[in-house]
């Protein structure tokens, strides 16, 4: 995981600058899979499926993913520097599910077949997002209670047929 190195190695070197900056206060936010609206990771995941005519299900085992609304997230960087917090937030809605469960709900939602697939091969097609679905993450961000968050996306499968809906309407 090349990328996870590279982007530790970037969060240490900034936090090391934080006392040469003055006035200024230096927050990570890494967010998990980001869902909803037109633009999001799962809704350009949903696009590829719904072209090939099935699902890909490149998860070998029991790997967790965690996914957050993109309106929920919004608000995490607006609460973030309204009230110049310092340090590192998770952007995730604190609840993990198995990526094959996610695969399934999908297939089912969309009444499609599931193929597996090795991930390579899923990973030429629907890029990040087949990897994201087997790094095993249960991330729960402890430190959004301290910006007085209340999310108001609870998880995306209760939110499925809204990211189905707007799905559709970027395809259509």
């Amino acid at each position: 995981h090349a990328y996870a190195t590279f982007r530790l190695g970037v969060e240490k070197n900034l936090f090391s600058k934080e006392n040469e900056i003055e006035n200024r206060s230096i927050s990570v936010i890494r967010p998990s899979w980001v869902y909803g609206r037109e633009g999001s990771f799962v809704g350009q995941y949903l696009r590829f499926v719904r072209k090939e005519k099935y699902v890909s299900n490149p998860v070998p085992g029991d790997a967790y993913v965690n996914f957050i609304h993109i309106d929920d997230l919004s608000r995490i960087y607006f609460l973030i520097g309204e009230q110049k917090k310092c340090g590192l937030f998770h952007g995730t809605d604190g609840k993990y599910i198995v990526g094959k469960q996610f695969v399934e709900f999908v297939a089912k939602e969309l009444n499609l077949k599931i193929q597996d697939e090795e991930q390579k091969t899923a990973y030429g097609k629907y890029g990040f997002f087949a990897l994201g679905l087997n790094i095993n993450q249960k991330i729960i961000s402890k430190r959004l209670s301290e910006l007085g968050l209340s999310l108001k996306y609870s998880s995306i499968l209760e939110n499925f047929s809204k990211v189905l809906e707007q799905s559709d309407e970027i395809q259509n």
